[in-house]
């Protein structure tokens, strides 16, 4: 962890340690430690000076040194981590040999009390009884592979007055400098099909972007209905679902684009056993995509892969960060900190998950869960605290 090490230079304050408290940090996610406040009662527990070198940080110093800590240097640790595991060839493709960039927006509180430099507002309540509510929002990005492969790489805080795709394009030009090689394909739900946001990815030569299309009334999406109308739709059945998909290019109708794109579109009848009853019930659902790749590059069934993956960022990402490991807790309300810490999240997540999936054997994943192996880690902690004795 050499980029730990370059944190001590971060801020010309020597008196304060950045790299014990980003390592303090670390253990506070891996463990699941719901608070500062929750970790400060272990100060008495020798495991800290084991790995320390000292005492553990009060939750006071965690949060005065969490806002002095550059996030470019927390960033710097997602940056070797992913080139170890390139290295190692950990990031196997999702499909037809291509990784993909997801990126999406995350709200994580809201408070109606305290805010910061970093906080947007909004009115919320009925007509005449309206409340300020603060919030803070950001941009992530991942990257999606083969084998249930989903790295955190980066988020972005939303300022006041600007949009969310605004954001994503600052987050995007970032990424790109130090993962230009990592993916292929941008992957984005609908808010995304916007002229700037495509231009700004293909931009890069060999970049391409795949976004859902939903506006009904759009001329794109009003051409691209009309026509697979008199399209026959290409077929494949399993033993519960029934595929049905046209996919055309060279669709011209996005005049503020410029260029032609590709339509691909999608009628999915799936079975699904319900657990109440065990019923067996049929679903139907509509997707329409919107892409720059070329059929050379991605073929129509690819596309439609990708198109579904863009729904790990909710579930394998944002649902998995926020329940499972405390993301959206508010460690400390200070703009810089907030960010520091969900990076820091990001790295413990990504470290924890490759354990997982790598270097723990097959046999062993079936008697641990990754909730089991953070239990693990905070027991240890708690194990030689003398303050977790029996009375």
């Amino acid at each position: 962890m050499g980029w730990l090490e370059a944190l001590k230079d971060a801020r010309p304050r020597p008196q304060i340690n950045t790299t014990t408290v980003v390592k303090t940090l670390l253990v506070l996610f891996l463990g699941r430690i719901e608070s500062f406040h929750g970790l400060e009662l272990t100060r008495r527990s020798p495991w800290w000076k084991d790995f320390l070198g000292q005492r553990l940080p009060s939750a006071d110093t965690l949060a005065r040194v969490s806002k002095l800590i550059d996030p470019d240097a927390v960033r710097q640790g997602l940056r070797l981590l992913y080139a170890r595991l390139k290295r190692n060839k950990a990031l196997p493709p999702l499909a037809e040999g291509r990784l993909a960039l997801v990126i999406d927006a995350h709200e994580s509180h809201t408070s109606y009390r305290r805010c910061c430099s970093g906080c947007l507002s909004r009115q919320v309540g009925p007509p005449g009884k309206e409340r300020t509510q603060f919030y803070h929002r950001y941009v992530a990005a991942a990257l999606i592979g083969g084998k249930q492969v989903f790295f955190f790489l980066d988020i972005e805080p939303i300022l006041s007055g600007e949009g969310e795709v605004t954001a994503a394009i600052r987050l995007y030009e970032r990424i790109h400098l130090s993962f230009a090689r990592a993916y292929d394909i941008v992957i984005a739900d609908s808010l995304y099909a916007q002229a700037e946001f495509f231009r700004t990815v293909i931009a890069h030569p060999g970049k391409h972007v795949l976004t859902v299309l939903k506006q009904e009334n759009r001329l794109l999406m009003v051409d691209a209905k009309a026509l697979f109308e008199t399209l026959e739709p290409t077929v494949l059945t399993s033993k519960r679902s029934v595929l049905e998909y046209w996919d055309v290019e060279d669709f011209e109708s996005w005049e503020s684009l410029g260029m032609p794109v590709r339509v691909v579109r999608t009628n999915e009848r799936v079975e699904v056993r319900r657990q109440l009853d065990q019923t067996i019930d049929e679903e139907l659902h509509h997707w329409v995509w919107v892409t720059t790749a070329p059929k050379e590059m991605l073929s129509s069934l690819g596309a439609i892969q990708f198109g579904h993956a863009r729904w790990l960022i909710e579930n394998k990402g944002f649902h998995e960060a926020v329940h499972e490991w405390n993301a959206d807790h508010v460690f400390c309300h200070h703009a810089a900190a907030m960010v520091v810490l969900v990076l820091v999240a990001m790295i413990a997540i990504n470290v924890s998950r490759i354990f997982y999936q790598r270097d723990l054997k097959p046999a062993r994943r079936t008697t641990m869960t990754l909730r089991h192996l953070a239990k693990v880690i905070a027991a240890a902690i708690y194990r030689d605290d003398p303050a977790a004795a029996p009375p």
